[in-house]
């Protein structure tokens, strides 16, 4: 979900950690990581040894309904103020901006996005603010360069991809971080592999013995399991309704 130009050098150094492991346990691993599945068929792929999924496409349509599905656990991602797994979003407008009229212009990833529309939802109602959104980008960084050239007056950034973006492109003064949304389990590593507990473990070792710059690079410094309720999350509307 975070394999971008500047983070697949680092991503294809885990990968190598957890191939490497996986054949020592006697499980068949690809020498590579897939970078031409589309993400939505590669969750559906009935031999996905390994990928990571927004949670709530999650809870949408696996969770529950597909027990050939194993969440391995998610992320540590070191985020301020954040438990260990979990992740939240930051919402950004030009600098100045009225939050409240910005808001009528939101910029959002993908109606089927977590901390990019999802959490931006919650985010607004626990504020009293009104979101309409009023353009869909396809992607974070999109949705960021929407903001940054008026497009669009706000967008809601999952903080790992704010702070891997940021070091690709200059938008610090372009873009004001103005709040963040509450915490939520992270983006999820999954498996249908019929042995999950040789995954993870192959996992949560290569994670580990990832270089520092590596592990900042990726922001990712552990693995961790949830229970099941803490996916017990409300479901936001659908945005098109919304905007209508």
């Amino acid at each position: 979900m975070y394999d971008r130009p500047a983070t697949a050098a680092a991503h294809d150094r885990l990968w190598s950690g957890v191939r490497d492991r996986l054949r020592d346990a006697g499980i068949e691993a690809p020498d590579s990581l897939d970078r031409q599945t589309p993400i939505r068929e590669g969750w559906a792929s009935l031999d996905l040894l390994l990928g990571q999924i927004c949670n709530l496409p999650y809870r949408t349509w696996y969770r529950g309904m597909d027990a050939s599905l194993t969440v391995l656990g998610c992320g540590d991602h070191r985020l301020p103020e954040t438990p260990c797994g979990f992740y939240h979003s930051v919402v950004v407008t030009r600098p100045g901006a009225d939050l409240v009229e910005a808001a009528r212009r939101t910029a959002y990833n993908e109606g089927l996005s977590h901390s990019g529309w999802g959490a931006a939802w919650a985010w607004a109602h626990q504020a009293g603010v009104t979101l309409t959104p009023t353009l869909a980008t396809g992607a974070h960084a999109a949705s960021i360069d929407a903001v940054a050239s008026g497009a669009a007056d706000l967008a809601v950034i999952d903080a790992v991809s704010w702070a891997i973006i940021r070091r690709e492109a200059d938008h610090q003064g372009a873009l004001e971080n103005r709040d963040r949304t509450a915490a939520t389990p992270a983006q999820s590593f999954i498996t249908r592999h019929p042995e999950p507990e040789a995954v993870r473990a192959a996992l949560a070792a290569a994670i580990a013995d990832l270089g520092a710059e590596d592990k900042d690079m990726l922001c990712l410094h552990g693995l961790v399991t949830h229970p099941e309720a803490a996916y017990d999350l409300p479901f936001p509307p659908d945005p098109s309704a919304v905007a209508q």
